[in-house]
């Protein structure tokens, strides 16, 4: 049992000796050092907020370790060799090679030759300088005329002749031009004069205009952005007949245009026109032989156009803006200007509207190219189209079909008007008489073309007209259809066929007619619709060197084409042309 205590007693000496250490290694110093909470003696009361300090860490960050490998570059060594070689050349033909002048040859004359039923010789003859940089000058002279087929009256003949030259000289940002011509037209009054009552002769009832013109103009074609391009001339033209009128007409015009940038441009214009038509002698009722009247008719009107217009494109859309101003014998007239175009669909649709209006000149040589039987000395007004509102769609369908729609009106003031005559003739001739009057027209065209062998195009205008005075627009139809078709098989054979329509037209008679009741003063006569189908077909035989066959009036429809004025009948005509 003491042994035992013994032996507890040494151990638990051992144990002291060694707890002893253990506190020594926790003294105050080294408490200091390492504890990072020193709270020392602390009294609180209430509440207080303890901060920790970071604890210190060691950092260990990646190092790049960067090796170089060298690359040695290989060495070939060849042994040089070369090793025997042989050949044979044949020879082989020249190519040839076939030389084709890019421009077509330009013949510098063109004539052409015909003869027709009825007695209808056509000819004409047409010189024109070869290309060049400077100079373009040439002239033309040609005539058709014929006896006119129509039977039972002293003649229905008629002619027209032309003669005209001109020059063009072209400089380096200029060009002058020079022409001048000479037109013989005749007819003969034959309307109504089948029975031939009056016993009157050929050269009675015969019209012969003799018209001289002359024009001077010059253009510039600047470059530049800054420079205002220009164009302008003088005109003038002189008229006479066998009935003792005459007819001067002198024109001068200009106008500028200047660009401002991209898309924007401004142009500026005048026309000054006068006109001075004088009638010596005329026919008188029943007597129907020349007497000259005690005081000639002289009428004179003075016209001057002012035009502005301002141009924009804005993307796909173009548009004008604008205002003219026109000075007819003292009147002042104003007409906005507006036209707006924007294509879509990349061009098989494009809608466009505008308004305008202008004052229209009419002369005793407007008059009888409208209608040659017009009497020489009628009444000579212009005409003030007030409004003009128009709007549509264009396009193209594919690469072969194109399209045009459009509706317009038009509202004008002294619209002239062709009303028989009953004062100097027998209603043998025309005279003119104006009214205010509204135009409604709708207008369709449809066109086809493959390439340069085929070409098509129907082309409908559909009239409705309001009159103020007059009960109807007289000689006036209320359609118009044509149709058109070229076929050119190898440049060799071409084909040309027309065929048109016109529509129902009223006329009026201020003699009775028979079972027609009178209305309001004047008798309405209803001019019928009719067709009118053409033919003309020609044979090349080379560049040079052609014939061709016409035919007109296929169906020999025996219309008229002015209220007593039988169109001529089926009609035919063979001629050929020759360049050299």
């Amino acid at each position: 049992m003491n042994k035992i205590l013994r032996h507890i007693t040494v151990l638990m000496g051992i144990a002291l000796f060694l707890l002893a250490g253990v506190i020594y290694g926790q003294n105050e110093d080294n408490i200091q050092r390492y504890d990072t909470l020193d709270l020392g003696e602390v009294i609180s009361i209430g509440n207080r907020n303890l901060t920790l300090k970071d604890a210190a860490k060691l950092t260990t960050l990646p190092a790049t370790v960067d090796t170089v490998i060298e690359v040695s570059t290989p060495e070939f060594k060849v042994s040089p060799f070369v090793g025997p070689t042989s050949f044979n050349v044949d020879p082989i033909k020249p190519a040839r090679l076939k030389i084709v002048d890019p421009l077509d040859k330009y013949y510098r004359m063109y004539v052409l030759a015909g003869f027709g039923l009825y007695t209808s010789p056509k000819a004409g003859l047409y010189f024109n300088s070869l290309r060049s940089r400077k100079w373009n000058y040439g002239f033309e002279a040609d005539h058709f005329s014929g006896n006119g087929g129509i039977k039972d009256v002293p003649s229905s003949a008629w002619g027209n002749s032309n003669v005209s030259g001109w020059v063009n000289h072209y400089f380096k940002n200029y060009a002058l031009s020079l022409n001048a011509g000479y037109k013989n037209n005749f007819v003969h009054y034959y309307g109504g004069l089948q029975d031939n009552d009056f016993n009157l002769t050929s050269e009675q009832i015969k019209q012969t205009l003799n018209r001289y013109d002359g024009n001077f103009r010059i253009k510039s074609f600047l470059k530049d952005t800054t420079d205002v391009n220009f164009e302008g001339g003088i005109y003038y033209g002189y008229l006479d007949d066998n009935y003792g009128t005459t007819e001067n007409r002198f024109i001068i015009d200009g106008n500028a245009t200047k660009v401002f940038g991209k898309g924007i441009s401004f142009n500026a214009g005048f026309i000054y026109d006068y006109n001075k038509n004088e009638s010596r002698i005329s026919y008188l009722k029943n007597v129907f032989r020349p007497a000259f009247v005690a005081s000639p008719l002289i009428q004179q009107n003075s016209l001057l156009v002012i035009n502005t217009a301002m141009f924009f494109e804005y993307g796909k859309l173009k548009t004008k803006l604008g205002l003219d101003f026109a000075m007819d014998d003292g009147k002042l007239f104003l007409y906005p200007i507006v036209d707006l175009k924007y294509p879509l669909l990349e061009q098989s649709i494009t809608p466009y509207i505008g308004i305008n209006g202008k004052v229209i000149r009419n002369t005793f040589s407007t008059f009888f190219d409208i209608n040659p039987y017009t009497i020489s000395t009628a009444e000579i007004k212009n005409t003030k189209q007030k409004f003009h509102f128009y709007g549509g769609i264009k396009g193209r369908i594919s690469n072969r079909w194109s399209y045009d729609f459009s509706y317009s009106f038009e509202s004008n003031n002294d619209y002239a008007l062709f009303v028989n005559d009953t004062v100097y003739s027998y209603e043998n001739r025309f005279n003119v008489i104006y009214d205010d009057i509204k135009l409604n027209r709708f207008f369709v065209s449809i066109n086809y073309r493959n390439s340069e062998k085929l070409k098509m195009s129907l082309t409908s205008n559909f009239y409705n007209y309001t009159t103020n005075k007059q009960l109807f627009a007289w000689n006036q139809p209320n359609l118009k259809i044509d149709f058109l078709v070229n076929y050119n098989l190898s440049d060799k054979f071409l084909v040309n066929f027309d065929i048109f329509y016109i529509g129902n037209r009223k006329a009026a008679s201020l003699n009775p007619v028979e079972g027609i009741g009178i209305n309001e003063g004047v008798y309405v006569v209803d001019l019928d619709a009719y067709f009118d189908v053409n033919l003309r077909f020609e044979y090349r035989y080379n560049s040079r060197l052609s014939g061709f066959v016409e035919f007109n009036n296929l169906l020999s429809s025996k219309y008229d084409l002015w209220y007593k004025y039988q169109v001529q009948p089926f009609f035919g005509l063979v001629g050929v042309t020759f360049s050299f």
